[in-house]
């Protein structure tokens, strides 16, 4: 996606959020975001949705009746609005925009976990409780943060941690790779 387009659909995240959080539905909003973006991504649906004979009370039609459940008004006016616009390709990065928006408003932040191996629950509690004092440290803001971990065996053991603009690499594979430049760092200096 282009800067501009990228651009857009934060405007279009922004004022959807805000609206939906003055009307007190931003859980409902972002779950029928969340629906519509799925459905969006499936095959063939964006070239129906972009097709040139078919009118925009057509594509609403047709995209509710895919969605298979109904919208709050506010996401439904929102669908009309990006058909109207020709703009539904916007719809996944409005809704990781408006996820964004609503987890920053709670004082939510997502952590992309990987690890060596699978994690049981008490060991992703206890994974979250210290990302939440390193968050929450140096007198900010009390935060809660939500891990979603996938398996990667190739770091070896440990685990890699993605946080906003925050990453620790904490596997056995980044340690070995660290010592590495380290040794040659002194093998270069002492030549």
């Amino acid at each position: 996606m282009n800067p501009q387009d990228a651009a857009l659909a934060d405007r279009y995240a922004e004022a959807l959020f805000f609206a939906a959080r003055d009307a007190k539905v931003v859980d409902v909003v972002r779950g029928d975001l969340a629906a519509m973006a799925g459905l969006f991504r499936m095959e063939g649906v964006a070239e129906l949705m972009s097709h040139p004979r078919l009118s925009t009370a057509e594509k609403l039609a047709a995209f509710r009746r895919a969605l298979g459940k109904t919208l709050h008004a506010l996401s439904d006016r929102f669908l009309s609005l990006l058909l109207e616009k020709k703009r539904l390709f916007l719809l996944s990065a409005v809704a990781s925009s408006f996820d964004a928006s609503a987890d920053e408003a709670d004082g939510v932040v997502r952590a992309a976990v990987r690890a060596a191996v699978s994690m049981t629950a008490e060991q992703k509690a206890a994974l979250s409780r210290e990302l939440e004092k390193a968050f929450s440290g140096h007198g900010g803001p009390a935060v809660k943060v939500v891990v979603d971990v996938t398996v990667d065996p190739a770091l070896l053991g440990g685990v890699v941690v993605q946080a906003g603009d925050r990453l620790w690499d904490l596997s056995f594979r980044g340690r070995l790779q660290r010592l590495k430049e380290k040794l040659l760092e002194e093998s270069n200096s002492r030549s």
